[in-house]
């Protein structure tokens, strides 16, 4: 009896040895068909021809079984308890339970609508703050509760910063023909015009006197136009000066040299020549010069007659 139970489990020892001789001997498998196997805490996949693991553990995905209702949820656990859930293992469809989120509060106006409760406002952020600028006044933002959505702080205003002045625009210097202008102070931050300029007064002329011409015996001459040396305008129009006449002694002109007729010149002062080509004493226009101081022969003899008669006379009354 031992001996045929020893030689039944030789056969069983020496036939599994076998089976697993033919299994790891096939190297040749390409592990094309697999499937996933629960071990320990999580599952492993394995091949189906070769039975060779080809995975190191994995945790288990779960999935929920059925639909749940929030309704009966409430019921069972209320706004704030965990809800208990069937799942089933995606990969070696081992069964479970677990338990997700709670069903949560939902707030109208910062109470819950379903439990009652008011809301604690435990977790809030901050919506709309901004920073100010020197263009645009800043906000310190609206208190939000992220569970309800309730603002519990309004934010105030914050004030505009300061300019920051930058360059000068539009500044030009004045001239004497135009004003001129300080410039405007802009922010170098926004750009916007911070101090506005002023109005440069023209400057003075500067004065020179162009186109004089001398004035002669028998010549007019200009005393020249008053312009400006930097724009050119005329400031004072120039005028005419009247020709100087002769300066005559012992009947020739101090001042040009010209000579007249006869020496009863002497101590006279010539007019201007005049303009129709005729030389000073030239009185008919023919050339030959004339005594203007005694005016002609003609006049000279009548002065004689009119000097003689008066002596004649003066004699009478003495005797």
């Amino acid at each position: 009896m031992v001996k045929k139970l020893l030689s039944f489990v030789i056969a069983i020892v020496i036939a599994a040895g076998m089976c697993f001789t033919v299994v790891s001997a096939d190297e040749d498998c390409k592990h094309e068909n697999t499937y996933w196997e629960q071990i320990s805490d999580g599952c492993a996949q394995f091949c189906s021809d070769c039975f060779e693991r080809l995975s190191d553990e994995q945790p288990h995905k779960w999935v929920i079984e059925g639909e749940y209702d929030e309704d009966e949820d409430f019921e069972l656990y209320g706004c704030e308890g965990k809800r208990h859930r069937q799942c089933t293992c995606e990969r070696c469809g081992c069964f479970s339970g677990t338990d997700i989120e709670p069903l949560g509060h939902k707030y109208v106006d910062g109470v819950c609508e379903r439990c009652g409760k008011a809301c604690a406002h435990a977790n809030t952020h901050v919506n709309g703050k901004k920073d100010a600028s020197c263009s645009a006044e800043g906000y310190t933002g609206d208190t939000v509760c992220d569970d309800c959505g309730k603002v519990t702080a309004s934010g105030t205003a914050i004030a505009k910063k300061d300019h920051t002045p930058g360059e000068v625009a539009g500044a030009k210097a004045a001239t004497c023909s135009e004003e001129g202008y300080t410039g405007d102070t802009v922010c170098s931050v926004c750009g916007e015009t911070i101090e506005t300029g002023t109005a440069i007064a023209k400057t003075e002329h500067q004065r020179v006197t162009e186109g004089q011409i001398d004035a002669t015996c028998t010549e007019e001459g200009f005393s020249g136009d008053v312009k400006c040396e930097v724009c050119g305008e005329v400031l004072e129009p120039g005028a005419v000066i009247p020709a100087t006449g002769h300066v005559f002694k012992d009947g020739v002109c101090e001042v040009c040299g010209y000579k007249a007729d006869t020496d009863d010149t002497v101590g006279e002062k010539a007019t201007t020549a005049p303009d129709d080509g005729k030389t000073d004493g030239d009185a008919d226009g023919t050339g030959e010069t004339k005594n203007k101081g005694c005016g002609g022969l003609l006049g000279c003899g009548t002065a004689v007659i009119f000097a003689l008669a008066a002596a004649a006379v003066a004699v009478k009354k003495r005797r």
